[in-house]
């Protein structure tokens, strides 16, 4: 199974939610998976010029998509950080 750059979407979860302190992980995780059984993607708020334009940045509007395998990174304040990958069965 070849996983490129080309086909990773990237979204935020913080931009809907804020700052979710020492929960950032498991509220990371847990709209990763709603991600996965709804077979949409979640939208940026407020993204109108990303940094990096090469990213397949998921837009204003949330967008279906069959995610097969994502990878949630969270970083908290105080050096709370996950990073958590998960694959369809």
């Amino acid at each position: 199974m070849e996983c490129g750059l080309a086909h990773a979407r990237v979204n935020t979860t913080k931009s809907m939610l804020g700052h979710g302190l020492s929960a950032a992980g498991a509220t990371e995780l847990a709209a990763t998976v709603l991600q996965m059984r709804a077979g949409r993607l979640h939208p940026c708020r407020n993204l109108d010029e990303p940094i990096e334009p090469r990213l397949a940045w998921v837009g204003a509007t949330a967008e279906p998509h069959r995610v097969q395998a994502e990878l949630s990174l969270s970083m908290g304040f105080g050096g709370i950080n996950s990073a958590v990958c998960l694959r369809s069965i």
